[in-house]
């Protein structure tokens, strides 16, 4: 095949299809290996705004509370700030255990490999001894 006799038209296109298709393939090599680490970011941004920021909020109620708890086991008498703080308290652990429930945060954890069906592999099990049992008969 003499290239000689081809048209400039098809010698460029030609000397631009390989370099395009190692381009191509390089882009889409590469996107592959960084689409899973993106959704990991994304997953630990959830955890964090469903999890990691109420669960500071709670700690921080309870270390106030603790703080006017000593006050009062100091003192005499109750401490309306005492009843306040508590109920901070308390509203704050509920809207942990509300962001907890949620679907969201559910579905944000590590992305890990199925565990194996225990009852389904007992099954398995059956079934080949069942299987066995027919073929000697």
């Amino acid at each position: 095949m003499n290239t000689r006799d081809w048209p400039i038209r098809s010698k460029l296109t030609a000397l631009v299809v390989a370099p395009v298709t190692a381009l191509l393939a390089l882009w889409i090599f590469a996107t592959t290996l960084t689409f899973g680490p993106a959704l990991d970011l994304l997953a630990a941004r959830t955890l964090l705004y469903d999890l990691g920021r109420p669960g500071e909020t709670v700690v921080a109620e309870l270390q106030r509370e603790r703080r006017i708890s000593m006050v009062q086991l100091t003192g005499a008498g109750e401490l309306p700030a005492l009843v306040e703080q508590r109920l901070r308290t308390d509203q704050a652990v509920a809207e942990l255990r509300r962001r907890v429930a949620g679907e969201r945060l559910r579905d944000a954890g590590p992305r890990r490999a199925a565990a194996p069906d225990r009852s389904g592999r007992r099954r398995a099990a059956a079934a080949g001894r069942r299987g066995a049992a027919a073929r000697r008969r």
